[in-house]
């Protein structure tokens, strides 16, 4: 699971504490690598809080960002939205928060601005699933 991220551009907040506790793992101190997944407000505070890295991708993922702002039109268009991702601890010299997946619950009709969005990450995602519930990518 390699990460593209600019580390010499982005500077971390090394708070793995109160990284956690927004993630609302508050075990995950003992491990180097775990999964999670989280809403759309817990990462945007991983974000302004700068513990998540908007340049950061899975891959051929979209960047972190990337995803975040498919995730915000989704949630203001009466979608539920969920990521998926991994942590790696401060314990590691690559430590990050990845984003390797997106789940869109539909709960209202899809807006054609969201299908114009999320429709292409069918092109570069591992896993794409589009039915009349769920909207899922996720890269590997």
């Amino acid at each position: 699971m390699k990460s593209m991220n600019n580390e010499q551009e982005f500077s971390f907040n090394w708070n793995e504490q109160e990284r956690n506790h927004i993630i609302a793992n508050n075990t995950a101190e003992s491990r180097d690598f775990w999964r999670f997944k989280i809403k759309i407000d817990q990462l945007q505070e991983l974000v302004n809080k700068k513990f998540a890295n908007p340049e950061d991708k899975q891959n051929n993922a979209p960047t972190l960002g990337c995803l975040l702002e498919i995730g915000q039109l989704a949630n203001d268009t009466g979608q539920e939205v969920e990521f998926v991702g991994y942590a790696i601890s401060a314990k590691r010299g690559d430590y990050r928060i990845t984003i390797d997946g997106i789940n869109i619950w539909l709960e209202a009709k899809l807006s054609q601005e969201l299908a114009d969005k999320v429709l292409p990450l069918e092109e570069t995602a591992d896993e794409f699933i589009f039915d009349s519930d769920c909207i899922t990518a996720w890269w590997d």
